[in-house]
């Protein structure tokens, strides 16, 4: 059995929290929900989306007690698709709210 300590498990929980997310979106849209479900599973999506960036900072804090080996990529994985998510997330909102693009 492969050793598991709490920063690879954090960096597994960092790329897999927004494809979760991802995911459910997804079947939220494909299943036409009503407006107040789709809205508490986007709602659950962003709070997904903000933990898999918060494990990805805390599973790269974790290399330097624990090591790179299992951390790195999967924490690098999640720093990609969380921050891209995050950055899509935050120019929707500043392009409904018309303050960027004038």
């Amino acid at each position: 059995m492969r050793d598991s300590n709490y920063g690879i498990q954090l960096a597994n929980a960092a790329w897999f929290a927004p494809l979760l997310a991802i995911s459910a979106n997804l079947l939220a849209i494909v299943f036409g929900f009503d407006r107040l479900i789709a809205t508490v599973i986007a709602g659950c999506g962003l709070a997904l989306i903000s933990f898999g960036f918060c494990a990805t900072i805390l599973a790269i804090d974790s290399i330097r007690s624990h090591g790179y080996r299992g951390t790195l990529l999967p924490a690098f994985i999640g720093l990609l698709l969380n921050g891209t998510l995050i950055a899509y997330i935050l120019m929707s909102f500043l392009e409904l709210t018309n303050l960027v693009g004038r």
